[in-house]
């Protein structure tokens, strides 16, 4: 059996009449079941959307489904151990992946939100990030610009480094 469609943003705007802004978000957040990141942006299983949609659409002109059953061997202590805690704001230096390169180095006082704000209009595909002080945040990022110089951050300090280095002969 052959793989399954992949449809683009605008497609799945266009079958939920949310706008693509809100498609991207919601596949961010991890809402959108069949979403994927790729280096050329979000893609979707077109069954597994309309599958939701449909399921969606259930809920809302039925009522409420009915209460879920807890599997065999899990009970609500399990389910409070196991639950996860608003985090604290990650403060820190980020880098954003594609390809297995570096493209773009930034900081942040709340990585979370910055990196969603990233997804709706950077193509990357993994990120790393580096904890630090709020005082060492112009440092930490200055250093890592200087050091690898990745070709998303367009700040004079950085584009002046890249103009030199081509002056030199030293880029990739």
């Amino acid at each position: 059996m052959g793989e399954a469609e992949r449809i683009r943003p605008a497609a799945v705007a266009r079958m939920t009449s949310l706008s693509v802004r809100k498609v991207q978000e919601l596949s961010a957040a991890g809402t959108i079941p069949g979403a994927a990141l790729s280096d050329d942006g979000w893609t979707y299983c077109e069954h597994t959307v309309h599958r939701w949609i449909k399921r969606m659409e259930r809920v809302a002109y039925k009522g409420p489904p009915m209460p879920p059953t807890l599997p065999p061997g899990l009970n609500e202590a399990d389910i409070i151990a196991a639950a996860k805690r608003r985090e604290v704001k990650k403060v820190g230096v980020y880098f954003l992946i594609r390809a297995g390169k570096v493209i773009y180095v930034g900081q942040s006082r709340d990585i979370d939100t910055r990196l969603l704000a990233h997804a709706r209009t950077r193509r990357f595909n993994a990120w790393h990030w580096i904890a630090c002080k709020r005082a060492d945040l112009n440092p930490l990022e200055r250093h890592y610009l200087n050091t690898l110089m990745p070709p998303g951050n367009k700040d004079a300090a950085t584009l002046a480094r890249k103009a030199k280095q081509r002056r030199d002969g030293k880029h990739d």
